[in-house]
């Protein structure tokens, strides 16, 4: 396994993220126009029903990389074919039960229990057909897209997606000119959308990977061992979505609904930071699986390291620039900024930079395959927010930000007992991690922060010139006070190797 190859579908990864957000956020403006807030609202609603009916789906993603992935550090192709089989058969399960449930309550809710107008009803029950067809094809292309990551051909992974929300922003355009019902043709446009992207996956599984194929296998006990696996990462889940919308109560008993909007407008940031914070580990964590089931723990232990110190750095990046402009570009994107929104953020950049050094303990423990008494423990430390929060609040602390304050304390807290854990399951040297990742971003913060601080307040510039500006200075700071305080000489050797190796190859192109 090469360090190349992590460098690279990192930066794979990293181009997708900036594309797919940049087409994103363009996309969303275009739809609220074409249908207007009113259908946009209902169809947002009318989606967002049925994927409460999939929530056994995001953690069945999660395990079926970590078993496809652990079964090729094995390099057993009957085993890794049975995985792949396994998880085939479980996800149309999930698409079948996931379709039945939301055709019985789903179309219920959308009929007599969602507030709907009385002339929107029809199109909306359309509307949900189509959705429901949408959220089955994404169900069953799980399997594909996991054996592409377990692979690592993380730039497959790259242009598909990219060519999806190309996919979304066409359809966008399309809705503006649409004579007919324009809620109905875009729930069409996106099941086929999701018909088209179901298909690369697919065909590209099939195409590529000869080793990997559908055969007649079943095992009740394989079975059960990885619904076991799912449904214990399930129920971690769902003590982070009871902490967020928990807090989101609390926030409303004590504060009233001004609060909840800039609690959404910082949910909405978090989840953007998630998604960049997921992508950047995607890239290592197949080659953390597959060390730990080759029984190399000192490789997967080194790329624990690795990838927390780095992408703590990566995320640095876009953190410290949004922050110094965070009043400017909120408004810019919001118009109307609620109180306390930018308050909020700020804690949230704290709380995902904290995060991002656990998710890969995180990776540690799911490749040794023993979550039950890891997630009891942490989902432990997750939900005991709320009470505690509840107390503070009672007890006549009336400022929102303590509920954000706990949060952090209780990710602190997650971080030491995902540490632990890891120490116990796969030999980990905590020492040595808190020398090599704790001890270096430490040293990278206390440079930069003073710096970046020291410079902004001399910076007279508003607006975006600021912004870009910011990046810049911001990321050459970051960039030598990496290079020679969050790297080691080893690092910095194969740094240089690196980049010696690429600028050869590139003035023996020229010379050909």
């Amino acid at each position: 396994m090469s360090n190349s190859r992590i460098l690279k579908n990192s930066a794979f990864l990293y181009l997708r993220l900036l594309i797919t957000l940049a087409l994103g956020l363009f996309t969303t403006r275009i739809v609220i126009n074409a249908l207007g807030i009113a259908d946009y609202g209902i169809y947002g609603v009318v989606a967002g029903l049925i994927t409460m009916f999939g929530f056994m789906n995001a953690a069945m993603s999660s395990s079926t990389q970590r078993y496809l992935s652990f079964d090729l550090g094995l390099k057993d192709s009957t085993k890794l074919q049975q995985t792949f089989t396994t998880a085939v058969n479980i996800h149309l399960l999930i698409g079948v039960v996931t379709f039945l449930l939301a055709e019985g309550v789903g179309l219920w809710a959308v009929n007599h229990l969602l507030d709907i107008p009385e002339d929107r009803l029809g199109a909306s029950n359309i509307a949900f057909q189509f959705s429901l067809i949408a959220f089955f094809f994404g169900i069953i292309q799980v399997p594909y897209h996991a054996a592409i990551i377990a692979y690592e051909r993380m730039n497959a992974y790259a242009y598909i997606s990219i060519v999806e929300a190309v996919l979304k922003l066409s359809a966008a355009y399309l809705l503006m000119s649409a004579p007919f019902d324009r809620m109905i043709f875009y729930s069409q446009l996106l099941a086929l959308i999701s018909f088209i992207c179901f298909t690369a996956y697919y065909t590209y599984v099939k195409v590529q990977f000869k080793g990997v194929k559908y055969i007649k296998y079943f095992d009740k006990r394989y079975y059960k061992e990885i619904l076991s696996f799912s449904g214990w990462n399930l129920f971690g889940n769902i003590a982070a979505v009871s902490r967020n919308q928990g807090l989101n109560i609390l926030l409303n008993i004590f504060f009233g609904v001004a609060v909840n909007a800039a609690y959404a407008v910082a949910m909405m940031i978090q989840g953007v930071l998630t998604q960049f914070a997921a992508s950047i580990q995607q890239a290592i964590n197949p080659q953390i699986i597959k060390s730990y089931a080759e029984r190399d723990c000192s490789r997967a232990s080194e790329l624990i390291s690795l990838s927390s110190k780095y992408a703590f750095f990566l995320l640095l990046l876009p953190v410290i620039p949004f922050y110094l402009n965070l009043e400017f570009v909120l408004y810019a994107w919001l118009g109307d900024v609620p109180g306390y929104a930018s308050s909020f953020v700020s804690y949230i950049f704290i709380f995902i930079l904290v995060e991002i050094i656990s998710l890969p303990l995180v990776v540690g423990i799911q490749a040794a395959g023993k979550v039950k008494v890891y997630q009891l423990s942490v989902s432990s430390v997750i939900i005991l927010v709320l009470p505690i929060a509840y107390v503070c609040l009672d007890l006549g602390y009336r400022e929102p930000d303590v509920v954000f304050a706990l949060v952090i304390l209780s990710s602190v807290a997650a971080f030491f007992v995902r540490l632990y854990f890891v120490k116990k399951f796969m030999s980990f040297d905590g020492c040595k991690f808190f020398r090599e990742s704790i001890v270096r971003i430490s040293y990278v913060l206390m440079l930069v922060l003073p710096v970046v601080v020291v410079i902004d307040k001399y910076n007279d510039m508003y607006g975006i010139h600021k912004v870009v500006i910011d990046c810049i200075y911001v990321g050459l700071i970051i960039f030598f006070s990496v290079y020679f305080f969050g790297m080691n000489a080893k690092e910095k050797n194969a740094t240089k190797l690196f980049i010696m190796m690429r600028l050869r190859e590139k003035g023996w192109r020229q010379i050909k």
